[in-house]
């Protein structure tokens, strides 16, 4: 909170003394002495140089003020002569720390009841004290000073005097104790176990203090701290491992450079004479830092590809450099300041040089330091600019976007020499395009950067790790989990696999998995909300753009290759967490499909909690059967099939039920009208695993679902469709699909020869890679996938499950080239 000046607060006070003043009747001797009594330490204060001239006193103050210690009688508070005073001359009193409510501190005395510990005088004389005074400061005028700050802000209360003990206990210790006070950083007093309100009050103070006294260098003096030779330029340097799959967004960066140098049209407008802008987007954690640094360090001079001379980068996302309540108005400045104090030059230099010194000529001293001539090409990354947005609002991003757009202009327009070229980065691909809008420049299209061919990431890991996690389920799944994810791959796993045990347990594993999103800051649990994950698992609706974007701000949003286009999943390894902790029916389903996909060497359970999370995010909406499985054949055609409408009475308490076997159809079918998903816990049931129920709303369907399969004995009431699953994951073709069909025939005739059951229809979800259709002799009204048509209806929404993992077909690998690169898994590979 601002504090007005001296002047105005010393003008309230004495309006409220000569008040108090004038309506004071002698106190009682009797009353006095025991009042001066109490007050005996207040000679001590008097002696640290405060100026103790009221007379009045405060409840909670332990110093006696005035020489004859007069205090009011509580009638003064209601006389005429307060009645009098103007509102103004109350709101001045009010706002010197008093309110009108009396006190009674003896007979015939009062002592007004404030809010403070020191009387207004005294702590507008404590809060004028410069950086000079209090540096001379011994342990009490610390404390005295500290007291006074807190007042100011309103924080009165038990933690006060705590904060004061604690924080002059701990400079007593300091050879000077005020110079040590103005050294104290938020950090400090956060070791010092001091509370957040009173912490960052005081942190605030002392940086105004130390600012307000600071002696701001002239241009000459900036200029010469710059060239000081002092420090030295921190260029980008290069980091580990190897920067892999980035080669798309290289020779796209290296293409833009190429092309600005040339002037080619493609990057200029040739009439507004504006260059085009280009930005790299990705999550949190692709390696956006990493090609900027890549850029700076592998594509200068001695490389011949760029002509650059040297390379800076200003990293936005910094937020300890910035200063809060300059950002808004002075964004050149800050930036400037950022582009010193990043290549290495002192914090408090970089801020005065730039608060004197206009960016060219930081820029131009820059480029003398790095002993660049005037035709030299200096490359400057700055990395997510959305941050300048958190704090200096979207005009200040725009403002400083345009003005060093516009300064790359100049230089590169050779009406003045230092050429310069900036690249961008950002975290979402539309946010460029967006903030640039009005701007009359060409917006390039962003260059994403996705996950990594898993298998490529694979060959970068440490062999003994690769052994090791090749040896666990749990493992195997945490490094699909994972999905190439830079940071969550080479930092996080490495770093937090070799700081605690080999896991041994599932509970172990998912502890290692907490750890690793930790360690990586991706994202957390709130970030996936409830009604998105919803609507990313319903077949009816979709996640919004806005919501989307969220989701990829936080990293939750992963983009995975699929052919020559990419699909946004929820990362799997946040998913799969959010699911640990959310308690719906939902998030269970989800749960125990990661949870078997580790477990099981086939797949079925899996298939069963997909379609019973797809159900449960449906809920009673109606749904076509080409909606609900996107990726299928339908067997027949002619029947309508895929556009038969069906909704859902789902069992959301309890909506998988596991029985023994199909054997007892009654009893069964009572449990698919109930809502429920059945399951048989017989593994070689014959034909079919579980039966989803589905009602058919609509008359003219129901008649088609009856037409499939003449002659029947249904009722027009019957509106019970059974969609009978059957998982086969096989390593190689089906022989016999004749056979297969018999079976799942055989299977479902009970239903479907029921009058309560319209109709009874197979699912085949199979890795069967030979048939892209349903075979000729499956002649049954059916709904088939293959190893394709899987993918299309899982990866979206599941993230790779052990089902794509098994042993993929050679469509599912061109499919899914950034998944597999052969049908041998890269864990298995030794170094």
């Amino acid at each position: 909170m601002s504090r007005p000046p001296a002047t105005s607060r010393k003008r309230r006070v004495l309006a409220l003394l000569a008040l108090l003043l004038a309506c004071q009747p002698e106190p009682k001797t009797s009353a006095l002495n025991t009042l001066q009594a109490s007050n005996a330490d207040g000679a001590g204060f008097a002696r640290s140089g405060a100026r103790a001239v009221s007379k009045v006193g405060y409840v909670g103050c332990d110093v006696w003020h005035g020489a004859d210690g007069t205090l009011g009688r509580g009638e003064a508070q209601d006389s005429e002569d307060v009645k009098a005073t103007s509102g103004k001359d109350q709101d001045e009193v009010e706002e010197a720390g008093t309110s009108r409510e009396p006190v009674l501190a003896g007979e015939g005395f009062t002592i007004l009841r404030g809010s403070c510990r020191l009387c207004p005088l005294l702590q507008a004389d404590w809060l004028d004290k410069t950086a000079e005074e209090i540096r001379s400061f011994g342990a009490e005028e610390v404390g005295y000073w500290i007291r006074a700050v807190l007042e100011e802000e309103s924080y009165d209360n038990d933690e006060d005097e705590e904060v004061v003990q604690e924080i002059t206990n701990t400079l007593k210790v300091q050879s000077v104790k005020g110079r040590a006070l103005l050294l104290l950083t938020s950090d400090d007093m956060k070791d010092m176990k001091i509370p957040v309100g009173p912490r960052k009050v005081l942190e605030n103070r002392i940086a105004a203090v130390s600012k307000a006294t600071a002696k701001v260098p002239d241009a000459r003096e900036a200029i010469q701290d710059i060239r000081s030779p002092s420090w030295t330029v921190h260029s980008p340097r290069a980091m580990a491992p190897q920067l892999i799959a980035r080669e798309e967004a290289k020779a796209a960066i290296l293409e833009y450079i190429k092309g600005v140098l040339s002037q080619e049209e493609y990057y200029w407008e040739p009439a507004s004479r504006k260059c085009a802008i280009l930005t790299t987007a990705g999550i949190k954690g692709t390696g956006k830092t990493r090609v900027l640094h890549e850029m700076c360090t592998s594509w200068v001079c001695e490389t011949g590809e760029t002509g650059a001379k040297a390379a800076l980068i200003v990293d936005f996302n910094e937020k300890s450099s910035w200063d809060h309540s300059k950002a808004a108005t002075e964004v050149f400045s800050v930036f400037s300041k950022l582009l010193l104090q990043q290549s290495g030059m002192p914090a408090d230099k970089a801020e005065n040089c730039a608060r004197v010194l206009p960016w060219k000529q930081v820029m131009q001293c820059l480029r003398e330091k790095l002993n660049l001539g005037d035709e030299d090409l200096l490359l400057v990354g700055i990395d997510e600019i959305r941050q300048l947005e958190t704090v200096a609002g979207k005009d200040g991003a725009v403002q400083l976007i345009s003005d060093l757009m516009a300064a790359q202009d100049e230089s590169l327009l050779q009406t003045s020499s230092c050429p310069v070229i900036f690249v961008w980065t950002s975290l979402l691909e539309s946010y460029m395009p967006m903030l640039m809008s009005d701007s009359g420049r060409r917006i390039l299209p962003t260059i994403s950067l996705r996950g990594l061919p898993l298998a490529k990431a694979l060959e970068l890991l440490p062999s003994d790790l690769r052994e090791a996690l090749e040896k666990e389920p749990f493992g195997r799944q945490l490094v699909r989990q994972l999905l190439g994810h830079p940071r969550l791959m080479f930092d996080a796993l490495i770093q937090e696999y070799s700081k605690h045990k080999p896991p041994r347990n599932p509970l172990a594993w998912n502890q290692l998995q907490s750890h690793i999103v930790s360690y990586a800051k991706l994202g957390d649990r709130k970030a996936l909300d409830s009604i998105e994950v919803a609507r990313w698992y319903s077949p009816l609706r979709s996640t919004t753009q806005s919501g989307l974007e969220d989701l990829c701000l936080r990293g939750v949003v992963h983009s995975v290759r699929c052919g020559d286009s990419w699909i946004n999943i929820l990362h799997p390894i946040l998913l799969q967490l959010w699911a640990r902790s959310e308690e719906t029916s939902l998030a269970d389903q989800i749960n125990q499909m990661f949870e078997q996909d580790a477990i099981m060497e086939a797949p079925p359970d899996i298939m069963v909690h997909f379609d019973c999370a797809v159900r449960l995010a449906l809920g009673e909406n109606n749904c076509t059967l080409k909606q609900l499985f996107p990726g299928a054949s339908f067997w027949s055609e002619r029947g309508g099939l895929p556009n038969i409408i069906v909704t859902s009475t789902q069992n959301v308490l309890a909506p998988l039920e596991y029985v023994e076997s199909f054997a007892d159809v009654e009893a069964v079918l009572e449990s698919l009208k109930n809502g429920k998903i059945v399951v048989s816990k017989l593994r070689n049931e014959p034909g079919i695993e579980y039966l989803i129920p589905w009602m058919v709303p609509n008359q003219d369907d129901r008649r088609r679902i009856r037409d499939l399969k003449p002659p029947c004995n249904k009722t027009e009431s019957a509106s019970l469709l059974v969609l009978g699953i059957q998982t086969k994951c096989v390593g190689g073709n089906v022989p016999k699909w004749a056979s297969v069909a018999k079976s799942a025939q055989e299977a479902l005739a009970g239903f479907q020869n029921h009058p309560d059951v319209l109709g009874a229809l197979p699912v085949f979800y199979t890795t069967e890679v030979r048939v892209k259709t349903p075979p000729k002799n499956l002649e049954i009204p059916s709904i088939y996938f293959n190893e394709v048509g899987l993918a299309k209806l899982l990866l979206q929404r599941t993230g790779p499950l052990r089902l794509f993992f098994l042993k993929p077909g050679k469509p599912l690998e061109k499919m899914l080239p950034d998944f597999f690169e052969s049908k041998r898994s890269a864990l298995h590979k030794r170094a």
